[in-house]
C-alpha cells in the first residue's frame, strides 16, 4: 500500500510516512480494550452453563461465545436488550446470562492524551 503523506512531528522534528496505524494513533480513534470471552465465560459467577463447562470447557466456551456473538448481531442498534419482560424459563436464564456477559465487557475508550 502506498502512503504518500510525509508527516513531521512538531516536538521532535522526526519525519515519517503516515500509515493507517499511525493515523489511528494520532486521531481520536477508539482504543479497543482486550477482552477474552473465554475467560469471562469461565469466571462468570454461578453461570447457567456450569455443568457443561465442567464436562466440556472448550466446547461450552465456543458455544457460549457463538451465542453471544449471535445475540449482539441480532440487535438492531447494538445496545444491550432488556429481557426482564420474558416469562421465567430456561431460555430466559440463558439469555440473562448472555446479557450479563455483554454488560460486563470492557468499554472502548477514546485515544485522547491527557
Amino acid at each position: 500500500m502506498h502512503y504518500p503523506f510525509l508527516v513531521i512531528d512538531p516536538r521532535s522534528g522526526l519525519q515519517y510516512r503516515l500509515t493507517d496505524t499511525g493515523l489511528a494513533e494520532l486521531s481520536l480513534a477508539p482504543i479497543s480494550a482486550e477482552w477474552a470471552p473465554g475467560r469471562a465465560i469461565a469466571e462468570a459467577p454461578d453461570p447457567v452453563w456450569a455443568e457443561s463447562l465442567a464436562n466440556a470447557p472448550v466446547e461450552t466456551i465456543s458455544a457460549v461465545t457463538a451465542a453471544l456473538t449471535d445475540l449482539v448481531l441480532a440487535t438492531p442498534d447494538l445496545k444491550v436488550p432488556n429481557v426482564d419482560h420474558l416469562p421465567d424459563s430456561r431460555a430466559k436464564r440463558h439469555l440473562l446470562a448472555l446479557v450479563a456477559l455483554w454488560r460486563n465487557r470492557p468499554i472502548v475508550t477514546a485515544a485522547v492524551e491527557p
